[in-house]
């Protein structure tokens, strides 16, 4: 007889998996999603004047021009996602639903110093409706009771608040440095239905589950600003583990543990390093290049993985920039990646720098004043999303089709 606890406590799981904090590893770690990241494929490490550097190039504000600068920006994310058995060869096809991007930059500049507050929220949310057969975490439950998932169903949302407030100094002509607080909330819910029925269309058992569980966690960001000469700056900045406390605060039954109402488990957002350059190739181009570095310390392994499988990853990005006029720049950059995650999880990490990917950005920027301008912006990734585990929801392959839209607006005050 199959242990009711036990297949719960797996579906619980699953579902979750796709909004939880686990999952916010898709937010890179870096968390900049801003109109201009898409624009530039996050090549813009070393950037000094645009008002969202402080989450670029931290140490980079001290450069800027005095003033209050503000950034309000918004990337909209659009994915769609296909699960392709590996054994039958069956394909279905999962519309996630879109979700927004918001963030906001605000630095004041005084003298050699200035100080700084960002905000970001990305999050990830959708969910289907799944009336024919063919869904891996439904077909693997129905089979632990010998039986088939109909009138299937699930939805669920994870978002990451990254708030950090720090500052930066000159403390030569050629050197900054800067230093940050941050703090991370995270919230998820997760519900999902399914009836399972025996060949009859008798139901043998209606799963139902509905959770929501919610973390916090405190993290540091270091940077340096090397101004080599007038046209050729390097930025430099690390962004600290973050260790994530998550509670559960609704559970699916107080019968499984690990899912209980106040059970409390670990996660964590891994660390990465930064390493800028932008280079002025003539009076109206711009070259900016950035290599990422991505510890593996932090992420969450799953017991069932070969911990050898898990690796540190690395991106490199490389963006030009073009002034068209005096009111309007161009840009368009590149960015790839090689993953330190096992295909077998990368199910669970949707947009997540350490899955193997391409990315192709471009936009502008226009002028409607000396100190005001908005950005539009669009970036496409190319992936493929691995395989899921056998001996956890089937042998899936899983392909993702993602799509970034950004506007921005910015201003000196």
């Amino acid at each position: 007889m199959i242990s009711i606890r036990k297949t719960i406590c797996f579906f619980s799981a699953a579902v979750f998996m796709l909004g939880s904090p686990a999952l916010i590893q898709a937010a890179n770690n870096s968390t900049v999603h801003s109109a201009q990241w898409l624009m530039t494929g996050g090549a813009r490490s070393a950037e000094t004047q645009d008002a969202d550097t402080p989450m670029l190039n931290p140490a980079g504000s001290a450069l800027m021009e005095e003033g209050i600068h503000l950034n309000l920006s918004v990337a909209k994310v659009n994915d769609d996602t296909s699960y392709t058995n590996q054994d039958t060869g069956t394909k279905n096809l999962r519309q996630t639903d879109s979700w927004l991007y918001p963030l906001i930059a605000l630095t004041y500049k005084k003298d050699d110093w200035a100080g700084f507050f960002t905000i970001n929220i990305p999050g990830t949310s959708g969910g289907g409706k799944f009336d024919s057969r063919g869904h891996g975490m439904f077909d693997y439950t129905a089979g632990l009771f010998g039986g088939t998932a109909v009138n299937r169903s699930y939805e669920y949302f994870g978002a990451l608040v990254a708030m950090t407030v720090g500052g930066s100094m000159k403390i030569s002509d050629s050197i900054s440095l800067a230093y940050g607080l941050r703090q991370l909330t995270s919230v998820s819910e997760a519900k999902a239905r399914a009836d399972i029925v025996d060949s009859n269309d008798n139901t043998i058992y209606t799963l139902v589950i509905d959770q929501k569980r919610n973390g916090k966690g405190i993290g540091h960001v270091i940077g340096m600003n090397i101004k080599l000469d007038k046209g050729l700056n390097i930025g430099l900045h690390y962004e600290s583990e973050v260790a994530i406390k998550n509670k559960v605060e609704k559970g699916p039954t107080d019968t499984v543990p690990s899912v209980v109402n106040g059970a409390e488990e670990d996660d964590a957002l891994a660390a990465k390093f930064e390493a800028g350059l932008s280079m002025e190739m003539s009076k109206k181009m711009e070259l900016a290049a950035d290599f990422s570095y991505f510890f593996k310390n932090g992420i969450k392994e799953r017991p069932e993985i070969d911990s050898s499988k898990y690796q540190n990853g690395m991106g490199l990005s490389c963006a030009l920039l073009y002034e068209l006029s005096e009111v309007l720049e161009l840009a368009g950059s590149i960015r790839a990646t090689s993953g330190g995650i096992p295909d077998e999880v990368r199910y669970f990490s949707f947009m997540n720098d350490r899955t193997n990917y391409k990315f192709l950005g471009f936009g502008g920027t226009y002028k409607l004043k000396p100190d005001m301008k908005v950005i539009v912006s669009y970036g496409k990734y190319f992936w493929d999303a691995g395989a899921t585990p056998n001996d956890s929801i089937g042998h899936y392959k899983v392909q993702q089709d993602t799509t970034m839209m950004g506007f921005g607006f910015e201003m000196k005050i």
